[in-house]
């Protein structure tokens, strides 16, 4: 019997492995264009990432700017809070030497008049450092905020279409029977029509 149809069973072996050997080749063709769609998808995101960091790291700068130039001024208030303590020990010991009970009474109310506006000048100055040294802290956590939040939307976004288009193709890949228009080559030649098929695999150009 093998002698009888060996050629049938030569012609089915055939065509066998050359359906093994093209969706061999579609499946190569497919992982490819599937990495090459993919790496354009990432190129894509990675470039939008950047430019919401390089924006961010703009507005970042200015209010690190701010944040030095409170510090500095509340290193030049503590530094006039210093300086004013040592003139007020030098007037003091200088008070001290005056031999007048008139004139230490004097000059002890002078210096405490003068204690007193730069006490209050001091608080006024160092609360009003503090109060902007908070809020320019407040805005740099707010931008991080922002950006981490603008960054993770880009990665949803992404995430998101990725799902929907595997999803898609997932469902499509399951339908197998294809009914519609049909064009081909049988028995009798080319032919045009419409029809029921069963789809085994499936290529582009």
């Amino acid at each position: 019997m093998l002698k009888k149809y060996w050629r049938e069973i030569a012609l089915f072996v055939l065509v066998g492995v050359v359906f093994f050997l093209f969706q061999a080749w579609q499946q190569a063709t497919d992982k490819a264009l599937a990495g090459a769609i993919a790496e354009k998808a990432r190129s894509a995101l990675a470039l939008k990432i950047k430019a919401i960091s390089h924006e961010y790291a703009k507005l970042q700068l200015e209010v690190d700017k701010q944040i030095a130039n409170s510090n500095a001024t509340i290193g030049e208030i503590s530094a006039k809070a210093d300086k004013f303590l040592a003139d007020s020990k030098a007037a003091q010991a200088k008070i001290k030497q005056m031999e007048s009970v008139n004139d230490r009474l004097r000059a002890t109310n002078y210096e405490l008049e003068l204690c007193q506006s730069f006490v209050l000048k001091q608080r006024d100055d160092y609360t009003t450092e503090i109060k902007g040294l908070n809020l320019s802290w407040g805005n740099k956590y707010q931008l991080k905020v922002e950006e981490f939040t603008k960054k993770e939307n880009e990665y949803t976004n992404v995430i998101g279409n990725m799902t929907n288009t595997l999803a898609w193709y997932a469902v499509k890949d399951k339908r197998r029977w294809v009914i519609g228009p049909q064009a081909g080559y049988g028995p009798m030649g080319w032919y045009i029509g419409v029809g029921i098929t069963f789809r085994v695999f499936e290529f582009s150009f």
